[in-house]
């Protein structure tokens, strides 16, 4: 009796869970993803990725971190793009200040201001501001809002040429004036997405009448 002898090729079949992924990406959804500049993660086929250390910078997503050079330094935080590079520690400190009495002025503003507009915007605004940098509760003597920028920047903030969609948490917006509304307006870009001055803003122009007066953003 003759017998066939039927040779069969096997094919090794790579399923997706065995995807290989290289140093600086991680697994997510059978797919290799890069690790985000600031964070790092050096091994193969890793199934998350590593926050760099406070006072290391993560210059690149598949390197050890680098510890900061003298007099610099980074925050001990959780965003990844805190820690892509080091600063030089006075010109740190000084953004971190900034950064945390804008963001305490939201608190402030959103503790003060009411339902319904009272007419004292800039009050309001003032008085969020001076609590947020620990300063008196005082009148600036300033009698519009319109006219609150240059105190503005005194007190840190800063000009810009942002549109108001751009704005972010702290941001400060003065309305200049016009015929129906000669006093302007000023109101704070919070962290709910709303604009707060002495009342909650439905939109960034409070006026019922639909004006849309020029502005300037301030952060």
């Amino acid at each position: 009796m003759l017998y066939k002898i039927l040779l069969v090729s096997v094919i090794p079949i790579i399923a997706s869970a065995d995807i290989v992924c290289a140093p600086g990406t991680y697994i997510k959804d059978n797919q290799c993803l890069k690790v985000p500049y600031g964070c790092y993660q050096t091994r193969l086929n890793a199934l998350s990725y590593k926050q760099c250390p406070k006072n290391h910078y993560c210059a690149e997503p598949d390197q050890d971190p680098e510890p900061c050079p003298y007099g610099m330094i980074s925050l001990d935080t959780d965003r990844c793009e805190d820690h892509y590079e080091c600063h030089e520690q006075d010109t740190f400190r000084t953004q971190v200040q900034s950064a945390t009495f804008k963001y305490q002025t939201n608190v402030q503003i959103k503790k003060l201001a009411g339902q319904s507009s009272l007419g004292k915007c800039a009050k309001f605004v003032r008085e969020a501001v001076q609590l947020a940098k620990g300063l008196p509760d005082e009148p600036t003597g300033i009698e519009s809002a319109k006219d609150y920028g240059p105190w503005l920047v005194m007190q840190g903030y800063t000009s810009t040429l942002k549109s108001y969609t751009q704005a972010q948490i702290g941001d400060v917006a003065v309305m200049e004036g016009s015929k129906d509304h000669p006093h302007g307006h000023i109101t704070v870009y919070c962290d709910d997405g709303h604009w707060r001055s002495d009342f909650v803003q439905r939109n960034f122009y409070p006026y019922k009448d639909g004006s849309q007066p020029n502005y300037v953003i301030y952060e």
